[in-house]
């Protein structure tokens, strides 16, 4: 395998755990538990996923049933 191969394999490895990482820290807050420390939060988007973060950011707020919220991002 190539280095471009091989890197655009560890983007998209990256922002799965990105959007998995917000997803999860999402649902934990819904449910009043711990939540997902930011460092870890941003330490992801750094290494590579910030495109998947950004994503489980809008996905988590998409079932949020107000639709202002949902016109502010868009």
């Amino acid at each position: 395998m190539d280095g471009m191969k091989l890197f655009a394999i560890y983007l998209a490895v990256m922002n799965v755990i990105g959007v998995a990482v917000m997803w999860s820290d999402k649902k934990r807050a819904r449910l009043h538990r711990w939540r997902i420390p930011e460092k870890v939060l941003f330490g992801v988007s750094l290494l590579g996923g910030s495109a998947g973060t950004w994503a489980g950011m809008y996905l988590s707020l998409i079932h949020i049933s107000e639709p202002t919220r949902l016109g502010m991002i868009s």
